[in-house]
């Protein structure tokens, strides 16, 4: 009697076994609900890859003026909960440019758009995020850290928001609620060191400047160029 009952408990642990290996792949990808072809997007335990590099004319493409016309709504200060690196695989490949992160990131104040304090929203960053990994002219984005706070300019994502592939199309929609496409621009960036933003750009802004200076002037440029 004893040896059946250890064998049906070696057999239920085998189907369990089993039925674990069939389906913890899956947990490692996201499900995408307007995305269609052969394309999948899976999460990234560590990277170790190789980065794109970018022009180095990125950073100079805008005034101040022109970067709030840009980037303006939502905009509003929050807090890096988590952070998550994403491979996407058209047909079972990528490349350098297929490789993101997913931040969840909880709002605390809202200088425009329709967020509310306390709300948590997911936001696509352009490039991986690692302890080793700084990504040419996008050394403000790939500083973000879990727990980091910070002021954010993304884009909501839409329709228009794809990329396609051999047939394959992949809504970024199905990833995040907004996107920093630039990443040297969208983001006023809290660090041990300081506030991190692009001085370039945000000339009228203090190269000293708290998170909470910068956060008033946010507010204000978006009023004064009458567009929330």
């Amino acid at each position: 009697m004893k040896a059946k009952w250890v064998l049906s408990f070696y057999i239920i642990i085998g189907l369990f076994a089993v039925y674990l290996a069939a389906i913890l792949p899956n947990y490692n990808f996201i499900t995408l609900s307007r995305s269609t072809g052969g394309v999948r997007v899976e999460y990234l335990r560590n990277y170790n890859g190789e980065l794109p590099r970018f022009s180095s004319e990125l950073a100079h493409l805008y005034t101040e003026e022109e970067a709030f016309e840009i980037s303006h709504s939502p905009a509003f200060q929050g807090k890096i909960l988590s952070i998550r690196n994403i491979r996407v695989l058209f047909h079972g490949e990528s490349s350098l440019f297929d490789t993101f992160a997913i931040a969840n990131v909880r709002v605390e104040k809202v200088f425009s758009g329709e967020l509310s304090a306390g709300d948590t929203v997911r936001v696509l960053l352009p490039c991986p995020i690692a302890r080793n990994i700084w990504v040419e002219h996008m050394d403000i984005v790939s500083q973000c850290r879990t727990g980091m706070r910070g002021i954010f300019l993304p884009q909501a994502l839409g329709d228009s928001d794809f990329r396609e592939k051999d047939g394959a199309v992949l809504y970024f929609s199905d990833l995040a609620d907004y996107a920093l496409h630039a990443g040297y621009m969208d983001l006023f960036l809290e660090t041990r060191d300081g506030l991190v933003f692009n001085q370039e750009i945000y000339t009228s802004l203090s190269p000293d400047a708290t998170l909470e200076e910068a956060g008033e002037y946010v507010a204000g440029r978006i009023q004064s160029y009458s567009i929330i």
